[in-house]
C-alpha cells in the first residue's frame, strides 16, 4: 500500500519513488535542498535530461504556483529560460513539481565567474547588465538577484528561478529599477566593479534607450548599501538558524551551529564533550591564555582548530552573560568574508554554552590551514623577492578591498594573516567589523594600516616593498599618510 504521509523532508521525499503524469523521475543529482520546502535536483524524466524542482510542505502548493508564473512570465516576455515540461502534482498529490528542460552544455553563471579570467568576467558582467536591462525593458524584476540564477551557454544568459519574477510597480519605476540594478552590481567582487562601473552603467542605459546612464557617485551608494544589507541578512541572521548552509540545533544549556557541509555524527559526538577537543597532550595545544585557548585535532580525517573562549572570572562571567560571545562573532565574520569573497579558514562549528539567555563559554571550530603566516613568509630566506612582491601586491589589495567593504579587522598583526598560493589569509575575525558610516570605518581603518606597519619596523626591505605596493593600490593616500605608511 503506497503512504500518503506527506513529505516532511528531502530525505522523505526522495526515499519514494516520485512518479509525474505516469513517468518516474530519476534523481541523478541534489543540486540544492531547502529543508521542508524544496528540492531541486537533476535527473532524467520521460526520456529527456530535467532540472526538476519539487515543492512539499505546508505552502508547497503556493510556491509551485509562484515559480510557475514567473517562469510563464519570462517565456511571454521573450526572455531566455529553460522550457517548462511539466508543471503538476505527483500521481499521490502529496508534492508540486515544476520540470525543466536540461541546458545540458550550459555553466551556472557563478561557478562560470569562480573560474574565468579578467577578460571573460569584463564579458559576464556585461552581459548580465545587459540581461537584467532587459528584464527591465518587460516590466519586470528578479526579486532573488545573484549568479546562480543564471545560466550561460555559447554566449547566451538563461534566467532561472520564476520564484522571484515580479511585475513592475507602476510608480516610481525608475527608482525601483535602479534598485534592482543595484542588487545583481552588488553581486560582483568590489575591486572588479570599481574600474568597471561606468562602462556598465552605459551598457544598461543603451538597452534601457535612455539617453544619460545613471551618475556613477548615485549607483556606487546604492551598492555599497544594497551589498551591506545583504551580508548582514545572511553573515549576522541567516548563519544562526536552520538554512540551507547551515545546522542548528538550540537547547536550554547549548547552542549548536554546524556548516552542514560538515555536519556528521562524528562532529556531534565530538561537540558534546568540546573540552575534550582541546586534548591533554600540550603538543597539540596552539595557545593556552586567559582569554582563549586554542588546540589543533583531527576529526572526520580533517585537522581542526579549536578556539575556546574562556571566562576568567565572575565579572569578566557577567559582562559577557548576555554579550553575543566573542566566538559568535567569528563565526559571523568567517561567513562574511566568505560572501565577499575574501580567504579565511573556513568555519566548520559554533558552540555556546548556554543557561536560557545567559551565555559563558564558547567554541569555534574552523579548518586548519596549513600556511606560513606572514611575519615567516616574508622572514623566509628562500622565498624569492619576485614572489614576496607578488605577495605585497596581493596583501595591498586586501587592503584596499577591506578599505572599499568597510570593513575593519580590529587586529592586524602578521601572524594573524597567513599566505597561502600567494594569497593572504584573514585568521582572528572576533574584532572585525563592517561599518555604515565612512567616517568612523576610516579612522579604523587607519588603526589597522597601522599596526600592519608595526610588524616590519626591524624589516626596512620588507616595509619598503609592502610600501610600495600599498601607493600602487590605493587611488586616497590621505589614509596610508596618516597611518605613516608615507
Amino acid at each position: 500500500m503506497k503512504s500518503t504521509k506527506p513529505p516532511a523532508s528531502s530525505e522523505d521525499l526522495l526515499a519514494r519513488p516520485l512518479v509525474f503524469s505516469h513517468y518516474p523521475l530519476s534523481v541523478m543529482r541534489v543540486v540544492r535542498s531547502l529543508p521542508g520546502r524544496r528540492l531541486v535536483c537533476q535527473g532524467s524524466w520521460n526520456d529527456r535530461n530535467v532540472f526538476a524542482k519539487i515543492f512539499f510542505g505546508n505552502d508547497g502548493k503556493r510556491y509551485f504556483e509562484r515559480d510557475l508564473q514567473g517562469s510563464r512570465l519570462l517565456a511571454a516576455a521573450d526572455i531566455r529560460t529553460p522550457e517548462v515540461l511539466f508543471a503538476g502534482a505527483d500521481e499521490q498529490g502529496l508534492s508540486h513539481c515544476l520540470m525543466f528542460e536540461a541546458i545540458s552544455s550550459g555553466t551556472n553563471a557563478q561557478q562560470f565567474w569562480d573560474v574565468a579570467d579578467e577578460d571573460q568576467r569584463l564579458t559576464l558582467m556585461q552581459d548580465l547588465v545587459a540581461e537584467v536591462a532587459r528584464h527591465h525593458c518587460a516590466d519586470l524584476i528578479q526579486t532573488d538577484l545573484h549568479l546562480n540564477n543564471f545560466i550561460y551557454d555559447s554566449g547566451k544568459l538563461y534566467t532561472l528561478d520564476g520564484d522571484g519574477i515580479r511585475r513592475l510597480p507602476w510608480m516610481f519605476k525608475r527608482n525601483v529599477t535602479l534598485r534592482n540594478l543595484a542588487l545583481l552590481l552588488s553581486k560582483f567582487d568590489v575591486l572588479d566593479l570599481q574600474q568597471k562601473l561606468p562602462q556598465l552603467l552605459a551598457i544598461y542605459a543603451l538597452e534601457r534607450g535612455w539617453r544619460n546612464p545613471p551618475s556613477a557617485n548615485c549607483m556606487e551608494r546604492r551598492v555599497f548599501a544594497t551589498r551591506l544589507s545583504v551580508v548582514e541578512k545572511y553573515a549576522d541572521s541567516k548563519v544562526f538558524r536552520e538554512c540551507t548552509d547551515i545546522q542548528v540545533m538550540p537547547t536550554r544549556f547549548k547552542f549548536q551551529a554546524v556548516a552542514r557541509m560538515y555536519a556528521s555524527q562524528v562532529l556531534n559526538q565530538a561537540l558534546a564533550e568540546p573540552d575534550r577537543l582541546l586534548g591533554v597532550d600540550r603538543s597539540m595545544r596552539l595557545k593556552s591564555g586567559n582569554t582563549c585557548t586554542v588546540a589543533l585535532t583531527e576529526i572526520d580525517d580533517r585537522k581542526v582548530v579549536v578556539k575556546r573562549y574562556n571566562i576568567k572570572s565572575f565579572w569578566h562571567g557577567l559582562s559577557r552573560a548576555l554579550r553575543q560571545s566573542r566566538a559568535a562573532v567569528s563565526w559571523s565574520n568567517a561567513h562574511r568574508l566568505k560572501m565577499l569573497d575574501i580567504a579565511t579558514a573556513a568555519p566548520v562549528a559554533l558552540l555556546e554554552r548556554r543557561y536560557g539567555l545567559i551565555r559563558r563559554q564558547a567554541y569555534l571550530l574552523t579548518e586548519y590551514v596549513n600556511a606560513p603566516d606572514m611575519h615567516d613568509f616574508f622572514a623566509d630566506v628562500n622565498v624569492t623577492d619576485a614572489h614576496k612582491q607578488v605577495v605585497a601586491a596581493n596583501t595591498a589589495r586586501l587592503f584596499d578591498k577591506l578599505n572599499l567593504l568597510a570593513i575593519s579587522h580590529g587586529d592586524f598583526k602578521a601572524t594573524n594573516v597567513k599566505v597561502i598560493d600567494s594569497q593572504p589569509l584573514l585568521i582572528d575575525l572576533d574584532s572585525m567589523r563592517q561599518h555604515r558610516c565612512r567616517r568612523i570605518f576610516e579612522r579604523q581603518h587607519v588603526r589597522d594600516l597601522r599596526r600592519f606597519l608595526q610588524n616590519w619596523q626591524q624589516s626596512p626591505q620588507t616595509k619598503a616593498m609592502l610600501t610600495d605596493a600599498f601607493r600602487e593600490f590605493y587611488k586616497d593616500s590621505s589614509l596610508l599618510q596618516q597611518a605613516g605608511w608615507l
